[in-house]
């Protein structure tokens, strides 16, 4: 909920995805599409610490305020301090996955935890019985 752009931006790419498959499948194209969901926890790269590849002539706004977390490990901290354990995944256990899926054949590849599947079931429930949804725990 804190996050509408980056909400709505993966909700558009998964709905481009699916939208490309049908088309795919139409056209009895020879290639094949994949949704690919990384995870199933947060990913080990260096999305927190991005400025490293953000050009001078570009640089950010001095005045702006820093949120503290240029690292997982920064945001792994911080979760410890409000008692929470943040679990990551590795780059590399993504690649598998993905690879695994491929092979398989399979348009959704994604891990989940039973957390997530009880979020899942408690959305579509939600919208199978016209519920007013209310605010996930996300961490």
């Amino acid at each position: 909920p804190n996050t509408p752009v980056y909400t709505a931006t993966k909700a558009a790419v998964q709905a481009i995805t699916e939208n490309l498959h049908f088309q795919v499948q139409a056209a009895e194209l020879p290639v094949k599409i994949h949704a690919l969901f990384p995870g199933p926890h947060v990913v080990e790269t260096g999305l927190f610490n991005s400025e490293r590849n953000r050009p001078a002539d570009v640089a950010a706004d001095p005045d702006q305020p820093d949120s503290g977390i240029h690292s997982v490990d920064d945001m792994r901290k911080m979760m410890a301090e409000y008692g929470m354990k943040l679990e990551t995944t590795t780059p590399q256990q993504v690649a598998a996955m993905a690879l695994e899926g491929v092979r398989e054949g399979r348009f959704w590849i994604l891990q989940q935890t039973e957390r997530s599947r009880d979020a899942l079931r408690q959305r579509l429930q939600w919208i199978e019985e016209r519920k007013n949804p209310t605010p996930p725990n996300v961490l």
